[in-house]
């Protein structure tokens, strides 16, 4: 059992991480910087750097932290759904609940993005190919009939749909706000956007 000198040094660094992810989804790479999520996370720039040696292994270890509990989740749909209806729920329970909104699969899938982008920049980046693949196991676990190939695929597919609709909900917060203002709205968006990808042929 962890100590709990041992606890709180997790929740700082849970903390810290939580700060770097929201801050690139709220402002952007251009406006990630170490000051600011030390002042969102309520530390010091000092004791940033005595956790993470940059803000990609921040990013990093969100990823990780995200992956470890939503495998469960994964693992929890029932069989019989399809990859597309599976992803489908994760971005309408991920993107329409402002509470939740944060720590969804769909949030993971946007700082994944960016991660995988720049992942040569990370010390150990391969940690973040094993701990893709055990996400992808869990939808193996999930759908044994299809091929391993098969389901990267959907996965890239699911993902990108999911990244895609969340940032054009993003923008028509800014552009349009009474085009996505109640969760109804935000809901119908995204099933549009799931539907036009199921008419693909």
């Amino acid at each position: 059992m962890a100590s709990l000198r041992e606890l709180k040094k997790l929740a700082t660094r849970r903390a810290i991480s939580e700060a770097a992810a929201r801050i690139l989804l709220r402002e952007g790479l251009e406006g990630l910087t170490i000051s600011l999520v030390a002042e969102e996370s309520e530390v010091s720039v000092r004791t940033f750097h005595n956790y993470f040696p940059s803000i990609d292994e921040a990013l990093f270890h969100f990823c990780l932290d995200t992956i470890e509990e939503f495998l469960p989740v994964v693992a929890a749909y029932p069989a019989g759904m399809t990859m597309t209806e599976v992803f489908e729920d994760i971005a309408v329970k991920g993107l329409t609940d402002e509470d939740s909104e944060f720590g969804s699969i769909a949030t993971l899938f946007q700082i994944q993005e960016h991660m995988s982008a720049r992942s040569r920049f990370i010390p150990h980046h391969e940690e973040i190919h094993a701990v893709l693949h055990k996400f992808l196991g869990a939808f193996i676990q999930l759908y044994p009939e299809l091929k391993e190939a098969e389901i990267a695929l959907y996965l890239q597919v699911g993902a990108a749909t999911i990244v895609w609709t969340a940032d054009e909900l993003n923008r028509l917060k800014v552009d349009s706000p009474q085009q996505v203002a109640r969760r109804e709205d935000k809901e119908a968006f995204i099933r549009r956007a799931f539907t036009t990808l199921r008419a693909i042929k």
